[in-house]
């Protein structure tokens, strides 16, 4: 640091949590999150787990030969 020079803490550039208190970004990040989560409900929702009979393997003991 340089004698009669203000200090630059933090830097000049605001950091990664500067925008949270900006209430239209949290809103928009809410919004971007229930889109996510309801498409994420409808996949589980319509979900099919596939039956492992008829497919070679250690879980079902069944050898190729």
């Amino acid at each position: 640091m340089t004698a009669g020079y203000p200090s630059h803490r933090g830097g000049r550039n605001k950091g990664s949590a500067a925008d949270y208190s900006n209430k239209s970004v949290r809103d928009r990040e809410r919004k971007t999150m229930g889109n996510a989560e309801e498409v994420y409900r409808r996949f589980v929702a319509t979900w099919k787990q596939k039956s492992p009979s008829g497919r070679p393997g250690a879980a079902n003991e069944v050898r190729q030969t």
